[in-house]
């Protein structure tokens, strides 16, 4: 919450807020098939939506992350009055100005320094140049996210497959927002050999300009994403000896098995992992949500072991 200057503080922390959440949850059990070979079934999905329902003030904004001009850490995530948790406020682009022609006089007018190879930002009122009233609210949520569990047995076989999924949510991906920068002394991702650097290029990369003074690197669409995926979270398989063999060792139960997590992921997001949310800088703010910001992705493992009941 923002205070006078007077105070000698430019805000504080208060517990100012309310939030909603309404949804459905559903689940579903089946044995799907119940002989000398066994297969059941546990589905569940979940269906959330929720907003914020108070503030200080009703036309209140909390707007938390990095400037509009340089795209450093976090963007702008947005907390208001009817918008749910985790929203983003950010610039809406529209590809790489391939001549100088192909940029409006009253864009040249407003940064003198824009050129061909910069970005087309989208000019959203208008008006002729790009501002933060261009800007655009985005919820992150997802529309539904669930997990599905299959068991199998046959003899002393059996199968355990576990897959989790999220679907309709979005990510910022900030790591790719830094190595896709072209405008510093950075490492940068091998894409950038398909950036623009002269007259006439087609390409989704913008040119090369140290400091950025064609302002490239503004929070954008640029580099958001969509984050669903179906992912295999765990696989086990297992074989018990049988009863009489166990006996003879003086054992009740012998199973061998194998474990895996985080086995196969399917997503058309281009981060390390899409099942993500780091802010950077230590933060938890809930306002702040999905953003990829070098995030460590989940580690797949592979266990194997033998279980014995005495």
């Amino acid at each position: 919450m923002a205070l006078p200057v007077q105070s000698g503080f430019g805000s504080s922390l208060q517990n100012v807020g309310s939030v909603e959440n309404k949804g459905m949850e559903y689940s579903l059990s089946t044995v799907n098939i119940d002989r000398a070979f066994k297969w059941n079934t546990n589905f569940n999905i979940a269906f959330n939506r929720n907003k914020i329902t108070q503030l200080n003030s009703d036309d209140a904004r909390i707007i938390i992350g990095a400037n509009t001009q340089v795209n450093i850490g976090s963007p702008p995530s947005i907390g208001q009055v009817g918008l749910p948790l985790g929203a983003l406020l950010v610039y809406v682009y529209d590809g790489v100005y391939a001549t100088s022609d192909e940029i409006p006089a009253s864009i040249k007018a407003q940064n003198r320094n824009i050129s061909a190879g910069d970005v087309r930002f989208r000019d959203l009122n208008g008006d002729g140049i790009i501002t933060e009233d261009d800007r655009q609210i985005f919820a992150m949520q997802p529309k539904f996210n669930g997990g599905i569990t299959n068991n199998f047995s046959f003899k002393g076989f059996d199968l355990n497959v576990f897959g989790q999924f999220v679907y309709g949510n979005k990510l910022y991906n900030t790591t790719v927002s830094g190595l896709t920068s072209t405008a510093g002394a950075f490492n940068q991702l091998p894409l950038v050999k398909n950036r623009w650097q002269k007259e006439g290029d087609i390409t989704d990369i913008p040119r090369y300009a140290w400091g950025d003074p064609g302002g490239n690197r503004r929070s954008s669409t640029r580099y958001l994403e969509d984050g669903s995926y179906f992912r295999i979270k765990t696989l086990s398989l297992g074989y018990s000896l049988p009863a009489a063999i166990a006996n003879k060792i003086k054992l009740n139960k012998v199973r061998i098995y194998a474990t895996g997590t985080n086995v196969f992921t399917l997503t058309r997001y281009t981060g390390m992992d899409p099942d993500v949310n780091n802010v950077g800088g230590g933060s938890d703010n809930p306002i702040q949500v999905g953003i990829d910001h070098g995030s460590y992705p989940s580690a797949r493992t592979f266990i194997f072991g033998i279980n014995l009941g005495i």
